[in-house]
């Protein structure tokens, strides 16, 4: 009778823990969502195809200004000249939390970025940058 107790509580106690886990993967879940949308409101996932940002096709592991027909702003261009960055996971890190501000400090300019999206939660960007991984 006493194990039986033991495991009606460990199963108890296991069943409160996994139900406290699920809100919180389930709100970063949402946050993604809705930061993908965003993403895909000036953004095209198509090679070649732009929008009022460039294409997201194969971005990772993209050099700098390399979207051919795109017209850039004058920060990204003068931080790709400067700097002569490929977007990778450190530097979409970055500029997902403040696009203007790595911008400015990769040119060394008082330009910005076209982009003002932000965001600012790490957990959504790493979830984000893992999806545009796939595109």
């Amino acid at each position: 009778m006493m194990k039986m107790k033991f495991f009606v509580f460990a199963a108890a106690v296991i069943a409160a823990l996994s139900m406290t886990a699920v809100p919180a993967s389930a709100d970063l879940a949402g946050k993604v969502k809705k930061a993908q949308k965003q993403c895909n409101t000036c953004h095209s996932f198509k090679a070649g195809k732009k929008k009022a940002g460039p294409s997201l096709h194969k971005v990772v592991g993209r050099k700098c200004g390399a979207h051919e027909g795109y017209k850039y702003g004058k920060g990204y261009k003068k931080a790709c000249k400067k700097a002569a960055f490929v977007i990778d996971e450190a530097f979409l890190m970055d500029y997902l939390k403040n696009p203007s501000k790595h911008l400015k400090k990769l040119s060394g300019s008082k330009s910005g970025s076209k982009m003002s999206y932000k965001i600012k939660k790490e957990d959504v960007r790493k979830e984000v940058i893992t999806w545009l991984k796939t595109k």
